[in-house]
């Protein structure tokens, strides 16, 4: 899950390309209600994958996910990282509990 950033993609597939404001108060809404829509009465829930960069993006994944994606140098993806593994604490949650997969890109800062 994210918010979307290709225009191109949206335009596509025939999907609304709103603001980016609304795309996050999407991905939030839908991580949400995926956590809590699955559980005990409804078998198991899907795990739950969030990818970006960006602050909101990392709030929802540390909220809700089960893994977080993102590309970045390996100094901006070590800065994620420890971030996610913050936000994850504020939550209450295990900075564990959230699997990190990344792809590095090269070595520019971020």
């Amino acid at each position: 899950m994210g918010a979307g950033w290709c225009q191109q993609e949206h335009d596509f597939c025939g999907l609304l390309f709103p603001p980016i404001s609304q795309r996050m108060r999407l991905l939030v809404r839908q991580a949400r209600s995926l956590r809590l829509h699955f559980g005990s009465r409804t078998g198991p829930r899907p795990d739950i994958l969030v990818g970006g960069l960006g602050q909101r993006t990392l709030d929802s994944a540390a909220r809700y996910a089960d893994a977080w994606n993102g590309i970045a140098s390996p100094g901006g993806l070590f800065e994620r990282r420890e971030r996610l593994r913050r936000l994850c604490v504020a939550y209450g949650r295990s900075p564990d509990a959230v699997e990190i997969s990344a792809t590095v890109r090269s070595l520019v800062s971020d």
